[in-house]
């Protein structure tokens, strides 16, 4: 990163470690002045009397918790960018840093590279004079935490920590049991709308949701004035209503009477349903700023570990072993849990430590039913991507599952269009229609041709390439690329050798 600074910029760093100021000065360039603290007091002295560009703020200090004098440093000056440095790399220390105002959380040992980066960062934040969050309710416990101190889960926690701050709605993406919706709570728990409980819906159950928050009654009470909803799996929420809740979402304004909190998940890719056209784009673009995006397991270096020492000690929690300690794992065990690869992610582990555990005496060994557990999970699983939209396996699986196997609906158009017009603030009544119309149609017309899509498309009346792009759009397939199986050599060379 290039620096361009104007003016001396000066740093305070409120640490008791005495090499911490000269390992600062090694870090920056020449022009950055670095001034040392060893106590909470000082440090609030010179940050009230001087100018301070950056803040460098050590969490355990002789004089009390850096956490709890965040806002203070903040407070002759909301524009100082708070660089918080602790060893307890818990969620709910990160959030609350980040709540307070902390522009970023280091969770030690550092990395002096990573601190060099974020220092650097912080300064041309301050340069160029952006307006950093400040939260200053103050914050209740979550009894569920997130767990986790890998760089990838500190990114989501200080996105938690911004995004409580806001009334905007939420877009959290991950593979099936990253914890979506712990995320989506953890934010809520955090937010102004603490106090009201959340609202769970699926996707393609939210017509009666919508239709009553486009025609909202009186508002009787004070405790009806706020909602928050949360809104699983996007991929399938039909586009007349993402057209409907955009209507809605631009419709409220700070000074709205009642207000709606929005969280929405998804289990793949959203770029990947934006070009599929699962997504529309002024959808996709509204949430996109407001992102979280969860890693998979596989991908959170070091946090298996604390994972499965955290699941053990709520299970010592809910039963006793039989000598009364806290339930562990053999290093040979661990080894084997190391070695796989959890498609199921956070979720996927807790159950197979829970059904391991009730076969254990306190100690979960490397034994047989250990490895047949993993054994049978590898034989069983089906990566994540290739699934589409409704749950089922992608033509493009090695399993038999294919669009031929779509589970066959029956639907009434003219009912269907009916209920529709009920709702005095129904629109893209035609697209709905055509999309739950198509739903039914190619599955069963692929049913009635075994999967093969070029005879399919014939009956159809369309082209091969036709077909497989509106399977894309509803979600029947999960790549464009994938050629048909029972076409033959004509429908492989349609879309090129080798694609």
């Amino acid at each position: 990163m290039i620096l361009i600074l104007v003016g001396e910029a000066r740093v305070l760093v409120i640490d008791d470690d005495p090499s911490m100021v000269p390992l600062v000065e090694g870090l920056l360039p020449k022009g950055v002045s670095i001034i040392g603290a060893r106590t909470l007091q000082k440090g609030k002295s010179l940050a009230a009397d001087h100018r301070f560009d950056v803040i460098l703020l050590d969490q355990l200090l002789p004089d009390g918790a850096g956490l709890e004098c965040i806002e203070a440093l903040l407070s002759n000056d909301r524009l100082r960018p708070i660089l918080f440095v602790t060893a307890q790399s818990d969620a709910s220390t990160a959030i609350e840093a980040t709540r307070k105002g902390a522009f970023d959380y280091l969770p030690k040992p550092l990395d002096f590279s990573f601190l060099q980066q974020r220092l650097l960062e912080a300064l041309e934040y301050r340069e160029l004079m952006r307006t950093p969050v400040v939260l200053d309710d103050p914050m209740n416990p979550s009894q569920e935490i997130l767990v986790g101190r890998c760089r990838l889960m500190q990114e989501v926690y200080k996105s938690i920590g911004r995004l409580a701050a806001i009334r905007n709605a939420v877009l959290i993406e991950g593979e099936p049991g990253t914890g979506k919706e712990l995320v989506a709570r953890t934010i809520h728990q955090y937010g102004e709308f603490r106090s009201f409980p959340i609202e769970k819906h699926m996707a393609n159950d939210i017509d009666s949701l919508i239709a009553e928050l486009s025609n909202p009654k009186p508002i009787d009470h004070k405790e009806g004035q706020h909602r928050t909803i949360l809104v699983e799996d996007i991929e399938h929420l039909s586009l007349a209503n993402q057209s409907r809740i955009l209507q809605l979402l631009r419709d409220e304004t700070e000074s709205s009477p009642r207000r709606t909190r929005w969280f929405f998940t998804t289990s793949t890719s959203t770029r990947h349903l934006l070009d599929r056209g699962v997504l529309r784009s002024d959808f996709f673009y509204l949430l996109s700023s407001t992102l979280i995006a969860l890693p998979p397991l596989r991908r959170r270096d070091g946090d298996l570990e604390l994972l499965v020492s955290h699941f053990l000690q709520k299970a010592s929690q809910i039963r006793s072993t039989q000598d009364g300690h806290t339930p562990r794992v053999s290093p040979e065990a661990m080894h084997l849990l190391r070695e796989y690869s959890w498609p199921g992610n956070v979720a996927e582990l807790k159950s197979v430590l829970d059904r391991v555990l009730l076969e254990s005496r306190g100690v979960i060994q490397a034994n047989d039913a250990l490895r047949g557990l993993l054994s049978d999970l590898r034989t069983n699983d089906t990566p994540s991507h290739a699934k589409d939209r409704h749950g089922l396996e992608s033509p493009n699986s090695d399993s038999a599952a294919s669009a031929s196997n779509t589970p066959l609906k029956s639907f009434d158009l003219l009912a269907y269009a009916k209920e529709q017009l009920k709702d005095r603030q129904v629109s893209s009544l035609y697209d709905l229609c055509i999309e739950k119309l198509e739903l039914t149609l190619l599955p069963l017309v692929l049913h009635h041709t075994s999967g093969n899509r070029a005879a399919a498309a014939r009956i159809l009346g369309m082209t091969r390439t036709s077909l497989r792009k509106k399977m894309l759009t509803l979600g029947l397939i999960a790549d464009e690329s994938m050629d048909d199986p029972e076409a033959g050599p004509e429908a492989t060379s349609e879309s090129g050798a080798g694609v």
